[in-house]
């Protein structure tokens, strides 16, 4: 789901973008029941996703992308 999402965020069309955000959020969804600590690359792969969330939030919410840049940051400060 994250790697449709990143592919959509990409994509030249404005419809098609806007599709990327309900997909980050089914990836993250998904990300976030894995327990971090099981593998050192679960709370990279969350943080690129969460930054990735905000940038595509950057066209409709600042507010939302910054809370979604925060998160990233908490999440490979812990």
């Amino acid at each position: 789901m994250l790697t449709r999402a990143e592919l959509l965020a990409r994509d030249a069309d404005r419809a098609r973008r806007a599709l990327a955000l309900p997909a980050y959020n089914e990836g993250l969804e998904l990300l976030q029941r894995l327990s971090l600590a099981d593998d050192e690359r679960f709370p990279r792969r969350l943080a690129i996703a969460l930054q990735n969330r905000g940038l595509a939030l950057q066209d409709t919410s600042v507010r939302a992308a910054i809370d979604s840049f925060s998160s990233a940051i908490a999440v490979l400060e812990n």
